[in-house]
């Protein structure tokens, strides 16, 4: 489109190209409009709706069903993303613009307006456009294809279909606390029409509207949520914000909460059974009151059940790497038949050696969620030295240590030492993965150095290595150790 172009043209011009092509409902992103703007663009029209969207509202409330498909939608695009936030009077616009679209028929654009009124959340929003949406979840058209043949995706495959759409835009509207508890009541009959849908990917979006409704009604959300748990399959179990309301539950009805856990530590889908290892995690190291009557038996069976599975076990490791720093010390040893299973620090420790490569991998992401002091964690640290984690994966645990500002305990000279036994032969080769780490080493044991006592066992290991590393040809060691020496001398 010719620069000033959508200035230039008058109203009537815009509604002359706007119904151009009406028969065609498929018009391509780029496809030139005719008439009387040679080069414009859909894309083009997006960008002028953005520009200016009160203009281009008011154009589609005034142009009737027979302008192109392609152009509304378009249209539809710009105002929900403009380029600048909605001044009230355009704000009514798109509001008007919506209520029209949305009377034509067929409903060809039920996905772009629930699009649209989502990004209006925040706004005063008239009762007839929170029934608007409430009718998309309820009665828009069935999905073109059942989510089996949309590459088995179920979470992508509701959000989009028209009335899996609607539901989500249901869970944003429910968002926003000042106006929750007024709309809730005014969609939760869209929400439970939703639990009987045909469709297992548009029911599929109802937990986080549930989870939001807990927020205003427990009681009816518990209701939506006992229902919902009824009627969900497998595949349902993919749902998004379902550890959310997996906790929700487990907080009111504790029974139901513990039932969804264990549906999900023993769903064929990996995600699932992650999410579930998460879950029971977070339930033994949190205890939540409504579990008091055998609460502590119940969670230390579903943390060994989820520690039996794979896929459950990097949900534990996730979530123990997360939260380490509210994990307690035990020197008993984790595992041991005579010991109950608990989420002490013991418990990422013996994950550090777990048989799974991706176990390992999340169990030794704690090394980023360390906080100080780092005494707290001296048999952590120490474990992680001689753990197969840290020999898979040592720049993690290095570079988290270097980045602290605190004062690192003699655990962590052990880890360098031991990383430079392993690594002695590479550490010179800047194309190894060592070469790099090897400068995170040296500024570890040189941190070190600087607090320790002269003449003390620590001073002089910490010498010794920054020899070695000198030695075996650690990229810049040299230097780093001549600058900490002169600046001592100052």
């Amino acid at each position: 489109m010719p620069d000033g172009l959508s200035r230039e043209l008058t109203d009537e011009e815009w509604l002359d190209i706007l119904r151009t092509h009406p028969e065609d409902q498929r018009a391509d992103q780029n496809q030139d409009l005719d008439g009387g703007a040679p080069g414009a663009s859909l894309e083009q029209l997006e960008a002028a709706s953005k520009e200016r969207p009160g203009r281009f509202a008011r154009l589609v409330s005034r142009s009737g069903p027979a302008i192109n498909p392609a152009a509304v939608a378009a249209i539809l695009r710009g105002l929900t993303s403009p380029i600048k936030a909605l001044s009230s009077e355009d704000e009514e616009a798109a509001l008007n613009a919506a209520r029209t679209v949305f009377s034509w028929s067929p409903r060809l654009f039920d996905s772009p307006l629930c699009r649209l009124i989502g990004s209006l959340i925040d706004r005063a929003l008239p009762d007839d456009i929170l029934g608007m949406i409430a009718s998309v979840a309820r009665t828009a058209a069935n999905p073109r294809v059942a989510w089996q043949e949309a590459d088995g995706d179920i979470v992508a495959a509701g959000m989009n279909c028209d009335r899996g759409r609607a539901v989500i835009t249901i869970a944003n509207l429910l968002s926003p606390a000042a106006t929750r508890a007024d709309r809730m009541r005014m969609l939760i009959p869209a929400l439970e029409a939703v639990l009987d849908d045909p469709a297992e990917q548009v029911r599929a979006m109802l937990p986080p509207a549930i989870v939001r409704t807990y927020l205003a009604d427990k009681d009816a959300a518990v209701h939506l949520a006992e229902r919902w748990l009824d009627r969900a399959t497998d595949d349902g179990l993919r749902a998004p914000d379902l550890e959310r309301l997996a906790w929700q539950l487990t907080l009111t009805r504790p029974n139901q909460g513990i039932r969804l856990i264990r549906l999900m530590l023993i769903s064929v889908h990996d995600d699932v059974r992650t999410r579930a290892g998460q879950l029971a995690t977070l339930i033994s190291l949190r205890q939540p009151d409504s579990m008091s009557d055998g609460g502590t038996a119940t969670a230390e069976s579903l943390l060994r059940t989820a520690l039996q599975n794979t896929a459950a076990r990097k949900g534990v490791a996730t979530l123990l790497a997360e939260l380490v720093d509210q994990l307690s010390e035990n020197t008993s040893q984790a595992g041991a038949a005579d010991r109950p299973v608990r989420p002490d620090q013991h418990l990422p420790i013996a994950l550090l050696d777990d048989n799974d490569s991706e176990v390992r991998s999340a169990a030794i992401l704690f090394a980023h969620n360390l906080t100080q002091p780092l005494d707290q964690y001296r048999n952590l640290l120490a474990a992680t030295g001689a753990s197969q984690a840290f020999r898979d994966h040592p720049g993690a645990v290095l570079h988290a240590l270097n980045e602290q500002a605190g004062d690192l305990p003699t655990e962590a000279l052990d880890l360098c030492e031991r990383w430079f036994a392993d690594n002695i032969e590479t550490i010179s080769d800047i194309r190894t993965a060592a070469a790099g780490d090897a400068y995170q080493v040296t500024d570890i044991v040189l941190s070190i150095h600087a607090r320790t006592a002269v003449g003390s066992a620590e001073r002089t290991r910490c010498l010794d290595l920054l020899d070695r590393l000198i030695e075996a040809g650690a990229a810049e060691a040299n230097k780093k150790a001549d600058d900490a020496a002169y600046a001592q001398d100052l």
